[in-house]
């Protein structure tokens, strides 16, 4: 038997003899008191094939039987063996083991089988060697991008780009020299294939992956059904690439059978879920991948949460429905992948699951890979922020509670009431005294509990929310409060402080009577096979919410508890979201600086990191970005690779843009309805095709409020972000062609609108971050204690890009005509317009009072025809 794909292509043969296992003595034994723990028991390990031959570095990653090791594969990395006991003292491999073997071979990872007493060993195959490194022909890739090459033999009207040209060879040189780079390909260029094309390259000459991971879910569909299946006709040889998701994307087929089982779902189910629930029934029975995507409606997160696939209650391959699992037949596929699609998120938490433990077990996200491409790398900043940092809603911590149990009417729910009904009618094997025990236990002492507990949750929510609302009247949006010295030493915090330490402490005490629910149940059912099946799945749900309710008292501690280590490189916040009626509070602890988390767990981590986005610089240089990701350490070995690359579009005739001198500063108190009349003639002047950014969803809705009626007077369509959702919005602005869009923050970038459905942006004012944002003002502190300028040196450039990102809303083809209003006239009359001016494209200048400079644009589109 032999794998075709194996790295060294050897047989898998049956008549190799045993030899000795070549562990150190310290591995040996720490091996062989495994086994003995495991009552002689199969034991799943693996260890490292050094440059030497010795193999090191053994972790123990499972008991049990070999059907786990497929689950495990996906954190071994090649040049890894894979090794297990057979108890029997035979090492003989099964048709079992050559499947696996196969799977192993296929990764360049070695398998074998060792006795109990860690003697003797019988490798069936070996693990692959590394062989050196093969590096990229730059000058061969440069061909695929000719003229007459073979990407213009696939693509339609494709046109030869020096800037696509210099970053890919900057990619080429980064990969090859294991450097970091730091590249900016401005819009048009062609970024995606510029970093594919050496991507693909190095995964099948190394036989290695190649991670590229993107912040937004649309560039991730672009380069998974557009770019990497054009790819794959032009390089000439077959490769695969695989998009990977969250685990909790996936459907667990486990816990759609125990809702099912459950009397149709009635004990789990909720009255208003049972419609939905039978429609996601009927999907399973059809889906191939049973993702969220594959959905073409949306469930309600109540019900998905109790179906989706989740670490903390997945047994592997323990489960029943392991061989047909959603979630591991995506990650079979992606082990055998060459180009790994993911996002900045996921690429994080992999990271940081690897940080937290050398065990690379079936909890794993990523498979191991060698270069990563960050795509879209302007927010990761942002994202390292949000991943690094804790937050604790209200609404998920009752959320979680009612998950445990709930009570609504008469009908009960939850894992409790899962379990009472199970050991009450459902499960033999009880006896009368341990089903009244347990009965009385769930019923007299943790229901009750549970319940205290979701009240001191009220009460303390209710508390954040008066402290952070104090006596003003609740507008709509969010309000954040940042907990320092002096919201610390304000009576009412010491309410909030007590509530907090009460829940804390009550926690505590629930997830230790919880524990000791599951050892009783477990005590019982785990000698009767039929028995343990039935309660495999509620209990391990019971069990998972000790993790959880972990991560809230980390949180809490993190934020009340001054004396917790680390705590000051946090910056700690309440925030309450108003929506109509609604008060959503929430927690939260944000790392000030995450330069020196991204330098430990991206760059230290990873060979290669690759940076690309559109608007990575400010004034021509990357000095910003660089200190926001830790890249400018003077202490590091290879300083990042850099580069700027233009535009091919010519933006001095493709565009003008225009600034009023007439209206005033967005500080004056008319501002926002001094906008109104100038919006809508600038509309009027290019019959619509316009787009329209705010910096606040207030202004926005002025805007869309007072114009919408007089644009449609006009046969002007009036579009508003939030009345449908994102994707269909953009879908029915291309389609009509003529219409106007009121948008604010997530328009800002990844709207793609090429063609003359969007001819004229207007820009509402400069996207300075909110002053009071408790964030921005640690960040800022932090630049003082440094000796530097905040201003200048973090909100300035922050906005500077976020302006060049809206900018780039508009010209997205060599054809593409319009302009750009920014309504803001500090670019004119501030000392820092000019830093605005110098970062933006080079598109024409018209600035004076408005209704001068309306008349130029009036010609601008009536030349192009953009006009009535």
């Amino acid at each position: 038997m032999q794998s075709e794909n194996s790295p060294n292509n050897k047989p898998l043969r049956k008549n190799k003899k045993p030899r000795i296992l070549p562990l150190c003595v310290e591995d040996r034994i720490i091996l062989e008191s495994e086994i003995e723990d495991a009552d002689g028991a199969e034991v799943l390990s693996a260890a490292t094939v050094d440059d030497e031959g010795n193999w090191v570095d053994l972790r123990i990653l499972a008991r049990g039987t070999h059907e786990q090791a497929p689950a495990i594969l996906r954190g071994l990395q090649p040049g890894d063996i894979l090794l297990h006991n057979h108890p029997t003292g035979d090492l003989t491999p099964s048709d079992a083991d050559f499947s696996v073997a196969s799977l192993c071979g296929k990764s360049g990872i070695g398998f074998a089988i060792h006795d109990n007493e860690c003697r003797k060993i019988f490798v069936v195959v070996e693990p692959f060697i590394k062989e050196e490194r093969k590096l990229l022909d730059v000058c061969g890739l440069k061909k695929l991008l000719e003229t007459g090459g073979p990407l213009q033999k696939y693509l339609f009207g494709y046109e030869k780009r020096p800037g696509q040209v210099a970053l890919m060879e900057a990619v080429v040189e980064s990969i090859n020299s294991s450097s970091h780079a730091i590249l900016e390909g401005e819009t048009g260029i062609g970024k995606s294939m510029a970093y594919l094309i050496p991507a693909v390259y190095y995964a099948k000459e190394n036989k290695c992956r190649v991670a590229v991971s993107t912040n937004t879910i649309n560039l991730q569909h672009q380069l998974c059904e557009k770019d990497l299946p054009l790819l794959e006709k032009v390089v000439g040889f077959p490769f695969v690439f695989c998009l990977i998701k969250g685990r909790g994307n996936y459907l667990c087929l486990r816990r759609l059978q125990e809702l099912e089982d459950s009397t149709g779902g009635d004990i789990l189910l909720d009255h208003d879920e049972v419609d939905q629930f039978r429609r996601l029934q009927a999907w399973a029975n059809k889906t191939a991948v049973g993702a969220l995507s594959d959905l073409n409606w949306i469930p309600s997160e109540s019900l998905w949460e109790k179906l989706n696939s989740d670490k903390d209650t997945c047994i592997g391959a323990k489960c029943n429905e392991y061989k047909n699992c959603f979630f591991y037949t995506a990650r079979k596929k992606a082990a055998e992948a060459d180009i790994l699609v993911v996002n900045h998120h996921l690429l994080f938490t992999d990271l940081n699951l690897r940080a937290a433990t050398s065990e690379y077990s079936q909890t794993a996200i990523i498979p191991s890979y060698k270069v990563a491409i960050l795509d879209e790398a302007h927010n990761l900043e942002e994202t390292a922020t949000q991943h690094f940092g804790f937050k604790t809603t209200s609404f998920g911590f009752q959320r979680m509670l009612g998950r445990i149990y709930h009570k609504r009417g008469k009908r009960e729910g939850g894992v409790l009431q899962n379990i009472a009904a199970r050991i009450s009618f459902g499960e033999k094997g009880f006896s009368p005294e341990q089903r009244d025990s347990l009965i009385e236990d769930i019923r007299e002492q943790i229901i009750p509990l549970r319940q205290e507990i979701s009240d001191i949750g009220r009460e303390f929510f209710e508390a954040v929310v008066n402290f952070v609302m104090s006596k003003q009247v609740p507008y709509f949006g969010e309000h954040k409060l940042r907990i320092g010295e002096q919201q610390r030493s304000s009576p009412d915090f010491a309410a909030v402080l007590a509530l907090a330490v009460k829940i804390r402490d009550e926690i505590q005490v629930f997830s230790r009577v919880l524990k000791k629910l599951h050892k009783k149940i477990s005590a019982i059912v785990e000698s009767d096979e039929e028995l343990l099946k039935g309660f495999e799945m509620p209990l391990a749900e019971l069990n998972s919410f000790g993790n959880r309710f972990a991560e809230v008292r980390e949180a809490l501690a993190l934020l009340f508890d001054e004396n917790v280590e680390n705590r000051d490189q946090y910056v700690h916040f309440f925030s309450v979201v108003v929506r109509k009626n609604a008060r959503w509070p929430a927690l939260h602890s944000a790392p000030i600086d995450v330069a020196p988390v991204m330098r430990e767990q991206v760059f230290q981590k990873i060979p290669s990191v690759i940076m690309v986005s559109a608007t990575l610089t400010t004034k021509k240089t990357f000095a910003f970005m660089k200190s926001r990701f830790g890249l400018d350490d003077d202490q590091s070995e290879k300083p990042p690779i850099e580069g700027r690359y233009a535009s091919p579009f010519d933006y001095s005739k493709q565009s003008c843009l225009f600034i009023p001198s007439d209206l005033p500063e967005p500080s004056h108190p008319e501002f926002m309805k001094k906008t109104i009349d100038p919006v809508f003639e600038i509309a009027k002047s290019s019959a619509g095709g316009t787009l329209i950014l705010c910096t606040s969803y207030s202004h926005l809705q002025l805007l869309h409020t007072a114009l919408a009626g007089r644009l449609e007077m006009e046969g002007i369509a009036a579009l508003r972000q939030g009345e449908m959702e994102r994707h269909h919005l953009l879908e029915r602005f291309k389609e009509d062609g003529n219409a106007v869009l009121f948008a604010t923050d997530s328009f800002w970038e990844g709207v793609d609108v090429p063609g003359n459905a969007l001819r004229n942006l207007v820009i509402a004012k400069l996207p300075f971050a909110v002053p009071d944002d408790p964030i921005l003002e640690a960040r800022q502190e932090m630049l003082e204690k440094e000796g530097k300028n905040p201003f200048a040196e973090y909100q300035l450039p922050m906005a500077a890009i976020k302006l060049k990102q809206g900018f780039g809303r508009l010209i997205r083809g060599k054809s593409d005509r319009g302009t750009v209003w920014i309504l803001d006239k500090r670019l004119l009359t501030k000392y820092y317009g000019c830093y605005f001016l110098e970062t933006l494209p080079a598109a024409t200048l018209c600035k004076g009072v408005f209704n001068s400079i309306l008349s130029k644009a009036k010609l601008f589109h009536a030349e192009w025809g953009n006009s009535k």
